[in-house]
């Protein structure tokens, strides 16, 4: 016996040394396998705080727990936490553990998650973090998961979730959320109980709030059959506020398919249950609220539900003579009857039939009836409804409770009725539609929390045919602004019940649009009363809208922003906001815009602008805006004005409606008057690298710059500057992080340099004097400045290593010139002698030829006449014919022998004088 109590007390020791030793040998080891788990399974930043981890209070269960984990996305989501959970609880299997090849989940804790789920519009959800599966397809077993759930239960405690989907217009809100779940998973079949709690449940879709601050309760037995996937409801009941459903039938989730059987019913028949639901009448008095009728509501959906089909469903809602009264208020809400029907037989959207066909209320002795069934909303909507009523909006007050500081004034006049094909209208054949009436509003006021900024709507009459509705006048205001606006709408009934094209030509007028006051906080407000600034999101133009609006407004304030005498044309259409000669003043000076701002691509926005500024302040504009402030950093240390013309800027834009500053093109140019610089630091570091402190403060006026934006840098085309008496040339760029590259080349006067290099110079001066040669100084200094580095940190190189250096160069400079000078001049003077000397050789053999050519002629002329003598006696010569015959013939011959030596006279002289010539010039070019 000893010996046993000895054996059991060992064991003890052992097992109580075991508890307090196991959470210390394992824990590293289970921190170390979560964190490689979770990092290699999604595509967020996951963040942890403190691990702990016990056998005490979960034995025989380990008991893990996480504190401060949260859960960022990437991308597109990295500003948006998905998940933080104060703390996280896992009970896991101590087998398991102590095995080490699966840890079994058998419980999970949440203590206060908060949830943001989003989808953006074009389908992406933040949730979807998955590490995508790139494994090649093996042969091989895959590796095993390291955690295995075998759930038992599942505790959520003061939970907050909201869902927003942005592609379909639904957003959903759960407040307080508390939820209990428990069931063994691990077997194949069992029930699954489920207890939850909401505080506050809110569901909007399409702008339309169908549950508000609900208080939703939720009881459900399930039958779980796993191995056929079939969840039957058993005991079930769900609460809003105070109307209580009950819930039957069972789901199948097999491959893709969805099979449903389920069918709910109202548990009560009281008209009081139902109108819980209505926000501003389920108050804290809401149980003293006097009420009669009977409501009766029921549902199901059968069928399977697939990516090709979806089940039959129906809903059916009928109120019956009711009424309500609140104790404390004078009037009641009489006569209530609803009669809603909303039937599918065969899953068909086409086969839907929504038919209201009563609805009837007395508000304060204000009837209102609507009557309205829709047929074939898919393929040709077929409609036939009316709306009618008068209401005195004032008199709400008097049977419905506002919340304090709600306000609530005006008349609503509506009388319309509809009737007839959709098709009718697209076809354009209007005399087959029935469409008219009106709906008029008047001396409406609004305010509440929700609105902080009164709504006044003074008058809006809207009169409604099949082809148009006709915006006959607009006139209201919110807060400081006002609004004036008359128009026609077409295709109107396409747009609600096809969402076809929707299509509008308006005029608008404005004295005043604050637009602070539609953001909820001024510009006036104190700095310590204004709320954190809450990043702007993509705003989507609708695809499905085709609006000219022509506008006229005398003053926009937005942010710190005025705009003054804004008018132009601005048409939406595409999903596209386009700006036609848009012209406005602002900063001290005025502009005009064209352009547009595209969402087709919702992810990446697009924007391509033209600007033709005039007269725009620089501390204003470079205040204003943080694009200049990143591509012009320079305005901050600038004063004066400036006029810009920028072309084609094209870029697109982020989540947050911020540019995409690498994605922006644009080319321009820019005009500055009575614009000075002073205290920016690339300036600062050059003055100081040149040793003129005075180029600190430069006075840029009147300097024209033309410019480039591409690949993140302005690209600034080489300018001149005159700085006093100096002149620089200029030409760099400047990118988006802060880098600066610029080249100025500078033509600097002599005096404004230091004595020092001044003197240096004068001593050159005066050396190369003594030589004989007269040597004058350059009055100005070339040289090249290159600034690097960022506009923080600037670097500045030259190529004037001393002002001496460069006046050395310039003396020597001045000797050649004056070397070659001297040069030039002593050629000048032996060519110019030279060239005499020739001339005087020419003249005297052109003298001495001409001479020889005159002897030689006169020489000629005597054998001529000599040879003419003679041949005129041989021709008086002779006794008869025959001898006078011969003569003759010896006359011809002697005149032929002097024409022939007379010719040989001139050619010899000829001869000569060509030597005599040709021997001149030979001797003359030599000279030369």
């Amino acid at each position: 016996m000893k010996k046993t109590l000895k054996y059991f007390g060992i064991f003890i020791l052992v097992l109580i040394v075991g508890l307090i030793a196991a959470p210390f040998l394992f824990k590293d080891k289970i921190v170390a396998l979560v964190k490689s788990e979770v990092n290699k399974s999604v595509n967020a930043t996951v963040n942890f705080g403190d691990f702990d981890l016990t056998l005490f209070s979960s034995f025989p269960d380990f008991r893990f727990k996480i504190k401060d984990v949260s859960v960022i996305g990437k991308g597109d989501f990295e500003k948006d936490t998905l998940l933080f959970n104060q703390a996280l609880f896992l009970d896991l299997n101590l087998m398991s553990v102590i095995k080490g090849s699966q840890y079994k989940i058998s419980k999970i804790e949440l203590i206060k998650p908060y949830i943001n789920a989003i989808v953006l519009p074009d389908g992406r959800a933040n949730w979807d973090i998955a590490m995508p599966d790139t494994a090649k397809p093996s042969t091989a077993a895959s590796e095993p998961v390291k955690f295995q759930l075998s759930l038992q239960s599942l505790k959520i405690v003061d939970a907050n979730i909201i869902y927003t989907d942005k592609a379909s217009g639904m957003k959903a809100k759960l407040e307080q959320m508390n939820y209990d779940m428990s069931g063994d998973f691990t077997q194949d079949i069992f029930d699954m109980m489920n207890v939850a709690d909401i505080q506050k449940m809110t569901f909007v879709y399409g702008g339309i709030p169908y549950l508000n601050g609900v208080h939703v309760k939720l009881n459900a037995a399930l039958k779980m059959d796993m191995l056929n996937s079939i969840y039957t409801f058993k005991e079930n009941e769900i609460g809003l506020n105070d109307l209580h459903l009950a819930v039957d039938g069972y789901v199948q989730m097999k491959g893709n398919d969805i099979r449903t059987d389920v069918r709910f019913k109202a548990k009560e028949t009281d008209f009081k249950n139902i109108l819980s639901l209505i926000p501003n009448v389920y108050t804290k008095e809401f149980s003293n609220v006097k009420t009669s009728g009977k409501l009766a509501l029921d549902g199901f959906a059968k069928g399977t539900y697939n990516d090709k089909s979806l089940p039959a469903f129906g809903a059916h809602l009928k109120i019956m003579d009711a009424m309500f009264k609140y104790p404390s208020l004078p009037k009641s809400v009489d006569n209530i009857q609803l009669d809603v029907n909303i039937d599918n037989p065969n899953g068909l959207p086409d086969a839907t039939v929504t038919d209201i066909k009563k609805l009837h209320v007395e508000l304060a002795g204000n009837p209102v009836d609507v009557r309205m069934i829709v047929r074939t909303p898919v393929s040709d909507p077929n409609i036939d409804g009316l709306i009618k009523g008068k209401l005195n909006l004032g008199s709400v007050r008097e049977f419905i409770p506002l919340e304090k500081g709600d306000a609530l004034n005006g008349m609503v006049d509506a009388d319309v009725t509809l009737k007839g094909k959709m098709s009718s209208i697209e076809n354009k054949r209007y005399e087959e539609f029935n469409a008219q009436g009106f709906v008029n509003i008047s001396q409406m006021k609004y305010q509440s929390a929700a609105f902080p900024e009164p709504v006044s709507i003074y008058t809006m009459q809207l009169k409604f045919s099949p082809k148009i509705v006709d915006l006959i006048a607009f006139n209201a205001k919110m807060g400081q602004s006002d609004f004036n606006a008359k128009g026609t709408i077409e295709d109107f009934l396409p747009y609600v019940f096809r969402d076809s094209t929707i299509k509008g030509n308006f005029t608008f007028n404005s004295s005043l649009l604050n637009l602070n006051q539609f953001m909820g906080s001024t510009a006036s407000e104190p700095a310590a009363e204004k709320k954190p600034e809450t990043p702007m999101q993509v705003i989507e133009v609708p695809k499905n809208i085709d609006f000219v609006l022509v506008s006229s407004i005398g003053k926009v304030i937005y942010d710190n922003l005025q705009l003054d005498n804004i008018s132009g044309k601005i048409t939406v259409k595409n999903a596209r906001v386009s700006l036609e000669n848009t012209k406005m003043n602002l900063m001290d000076g005025s502009m005009v815009m064209n352009g547009y701002y595209d969402t087709k691509n919702i992810k990446k926005p697009a924007i391509n602008y033209s600007l033709n500024i005039s007269d725009f302040d620089v501390q204003k504009t470079f205040t204003a805006f943080n694009t200049v402030q990143k591509l012009a950093p320079i305005g901050k240390y600038t004063t004066g004005k400036f006029s810009c013309s920028l072309n084609n800027l094209t870029g697109t834009l982020d989540q947050n409606l911020m540019p995409d500053l690498n994605s922006l093109s644009a080319t321009g140019n820019l005009l500055t008057q009575a614009t000075k610089v002073s205290g920016f630091e690339p300036i600062n570091k050059l003055a100081d690298a040149i040793k003129m402190p005075q180029y600190k403060m430069l006075d840029v006026s009147d300097i024209k710059m033309m410019f480039e934006i591409k690949d993140g840098r302005i690209n600034v085309k080489p300018f001149n500057l005159k700085i006093k008496n100096a002149n620089a040339n200029i030409s760099g760029s400047t990118g988006l992080d802060q880098t600066i590259k610029y080249t100025w080349d500078f033509e600097i006067p002599r005096g404004e340099f230091g004595t020092q290099a001044n003197n240096f110079a004068d001593q050159l001066l005066t050396k190369a004097n003594k030589t004989g040669v007269e040597i004058k100084m350059s009055d100005k200094i070339k040289f090249a400045a290159l600034i690097g580095g960022t506009v923080t940190k600037p670097t500045v190189s030259t190529n004037l290593k001393e002002i001496a250096g460069n006046a050395i160069k310039d003396v020597k400079q001045q000797a050649l010139q004056v070397v070659e000078q001297k040069k030039t001049e002593v050629i000048a003077d032996v060519k110019a002698k030279a060239s005499a000397e020739a001339e005087k050789i020419m003249t005297q053999a052109r003298a001495q030829a001409e001479q020889l050519k005159t002897e030689a002629a006169k020489l000629s002329q005597q054998v001529l006449e000599e040879s003419e003598k003679q041949a005129k006696d041989l021709e008086n010569k002779g006794a008869n014919m025959f001898e006078k015959m011969a003569n003759k013939k010896l006359a011809d011959v002697a005149r032929k022998e002097g024409q022939k030596k007379a010719k040989k006279i001139t050619d010899e002289a000829n001869a000569k004088s060509d030597a005599i010539i040709n021997t001149a010039q030979l001797q003359a070019d030599k000279l030369k």
